[in-house]
């Protein structure tokens, strides 16, 4: 049996596989691989060498372009499609799937979820000027999968209570990009499924920005309170995506949210209390 110089997709170590095989397991990270793609990967990374069974050099990038992206190896995969919409610049898939690989391979914080905003209206215009929208859900739900790996990555760093307060708004902002993003995919989308998904993601989103934060200030941590105008607009952001998954799925999932029970709820629990209080005591004083 002769074996094959390969590098691992997984954990990018030197290996020797059997070419005549479909997949096998890393010596080192023991993750099942396919044979092909760690061979391909020894190709790029060692020898340099793009050529795959002689094919054009178009069917080679996108071959590797769509390995290195299903195994989130983004950075190689942004090579790939970059190189992809060089020489196709219609290539649909190809404008998207840069895109995504740019945000995914940005910092989160200062760039948001722009990049995949950016490549979704570049793909989607390619479609109408084609009048070709077969593709139209596969970019949504591509879109979709790219800014769940940034918000969910967002919100994990939002709920720490080590950030300072500069930290704390900027994350904040970056995660109300995330639900603008989802907006206008859900404005492009035609399919409910799809609509639906995203409008549960737009509510969740919310409910994460309105709940009260604490943030550090040196060695303190402090309770930081949104400004009013920036509540009543993601109360509105809220309140539309309820509005129009309750309708879409024709029953009432979730509420709305009234804005100013929220602001003063706590207001209206003390005044009840001490409003029931008194008039026991006014009753007691009756009867005694």
């Amino acid at each position: 049996m002769k074996l094959t110089e390969a590098k691992c997709p997984n954990c990018g170590a030197s290996i020797k596989v059997d070419s005549n095989r479909r997949e096998t397991k890393c010596e080192y990270c023991r993750t099942e691989i396919i044979v092909d793609d760690a061979i391909a990967k020894y190709k790029i990374e060692v020898l340099g060498n793009i050529e795959i069974s002689n094919l054009p050099k178009l069917e080679n990038y996108l071959l590797l372009a769509d390995r290195y992206y299903k195994t989130k190896e983004f950075d190689e995969a942004y090579k790939q499609y970059s190189k992809i919409v060089e020489l196709e610049p219609n290539n649909i898939i190809a404008v998207l799937r840069r895109g995504i690989c740019d945000s995914l391979t940005s910092n989160y914080i200062k760039d948001g979820t722009s990049q995949i905003l950016n490549a979704f209206k570049e793909a989607y215009f390619l479609m109408q000027k084609y009048g070709d929208l077969s593709k139209l859900d596969q970019i949504c739900l591509e879109s979709i999968k790219g800014i769940k790996l940034i918000q969910n990555y967002l919100v994990d760093i939002y709920n720490l209570e080590i950030l300072s307060l500069k930290e704390l708004l900027s994350i904040w902002w970056r995660i109300t990009d995330c639900i603008m993003t989802y907006k206008y995919i859900n404005h492009v989308s035609q399919t409910n499924s799809i609509k639906l998904q995203i409008l549960s993601e737009e509510i969740y989103l919310c409910d994460t920005l309105l709940k009260s934060k604490k943030y550090k200030d040196g060695n303190q941590t402090r309770t930081y309170t949104f400004d009013e105008s920036n509540l009543k607009y993601i109360y509105s952001l809220r309140n539309d995506a309820v509005i129009k998954y309750n309708a879409l799925a024709q029953k009432k999932v979730f509420k709305t949210k009234n804005y100013l029970f929220a602001r003063y709820k706590n207001y209206m629990i003390q005044f009840t209390f001490i409003l029931l209080a008194t008039l026991l005591v006014i009753i007691l004083g009756i009867l005694l």
